[in-house]
C-alpha cells in the first residue's frame, strides 16, 4: 500500500486522524479538494455533510477500503451518518483496535 504515485487517500479508505478536533478517531475518506486535502467524515464529530478537510500528513491510512463508500461516492449516491457510523465501527472491529 502506498507506492509511488499511488494515491493511498481513496474515496472509502478507513483513515486514522492523528491531529486536530477529532485526533483519535477513525474516519472514512470521501474524496480530495483541489488543494489536496483529504475529505474525512465519521458520522459523528464529521457529518457527511459538513465532512472535515484534512492535511494527509495528520491521516494514517488503514488497509481497508470500504467498498460500499466508494461505490456510493463514485456514482452519487446517498450517504448518511448512521450508516457511515455503522460501517466503520464493523469494520474497526475487523482491524482488532
Amino acid at each position: 500500500m502506498g507506492g509511488l504515485g499511488e494515491d493511498v487517500f481513496v474515496p472509502g479508505r478507513l483513515v486514522w486522524v492523528k491531529r486536530g478536533a477529532c485526533a483519535g478517531r477513525w474516519c472514512v475518506v470521501l474524496g480530495r479538494d483541489l488543494d489536496g486535502r483529504v475529505l474525512v467524515a465519521d458520522g459523528d464529530c464529521r457529518s457527511v455533510l459538513r465532512p472535515k478537510r484534512k492535511n494527509p500528513k495528520h491521516l494514517q491510512p488503514s488497509s481497508v477500503v470500504i467498498e460500499e463508500v466508494a461505490r456510493l461516492v463514485s456514482g452519487g449516491g446517498s450517504l448518511n451518518d448512521g450508516r457511515i457510523v455503522s460501517l466503520i465501527s464493523t469494520r474497526v472491529g475487523t482491524l482488532g483496535v
